[in-house]
């Protein structure tokens, strides 16, 4: 991918990246495009918003005909009440379009499957390059089964809670 990264006013940042993908689709190889686009404002010293959002085509993890278009949107919010401490909320939503090839009758199967995640996260700041973070993130994971009703349930909801050290250098 390949893209532009600016201000548009001292406050308001963004990046925009556009680019192409290949990959060997059922037997074929296919060019399919990516695109991502963010925007941050910076409110004021202690609180900045962020918008994002993208979209890609990605082939699957589970079968050889199986590929995925991806599409994702998010919004946050970090707020610095001290200089070494800071607070951040997002929500993100992820949708999936599933389509899978029978490689032995030739049919498709096509489905939907959509994430919704919530996420906060602080973190205090010991050194210059040191850093300790909590974090606590809820998933909610469904899926339009109305065409898969052959398929087992892949619906779920997911709790995870993550504690450690940041390094930056």
């Amino acid at each position: 991918m390949g893209g532009i990264m600016s201000r548009l006013t001292e406050r308001v940042r963004y990046r925009a990246l556009g680019g192409a993908s290949m990959y060997d689709y059922g037997g074929d190889t296919s060019v399919a495009p990516s695109c991502s686009l963010d925007a941050t404002w910076v409110v004021n010293n202690r609180f900045a918003l962020t918008a994002a959002g993208a979209g890609y085509f990605q082939p699957s993890e589970r079968s050889y005909y199986q590929r995925k278009t991806i599409y994702s949107i998010s919004g946050g919010a970090t707020y610095r009440p001290a200089r070494r401490l800071q607070f951040t909320l997002d929500g993100i939503y992820r949708g999936e379009d599933n389509e899978t090839v029978n490689r032995y009758s030739g049919s498709m199967v096509d489905y939907m499957r959509n994430q919704y995640t919530a996420r906060l996260r602080a973190s205090y700041q010991l050194q210059k390059y040191v850093s300790v973070f909590a974090s606590g993130e809820y998933t909610i994971q469904e899926t339009n089964r109305s065409v898969i009703s052959n398929y087992p349930k892949d619906d779920w909801h997911r709790y995870l809670l993550t504690v450690g050290l940041m390094l930056r250098y």
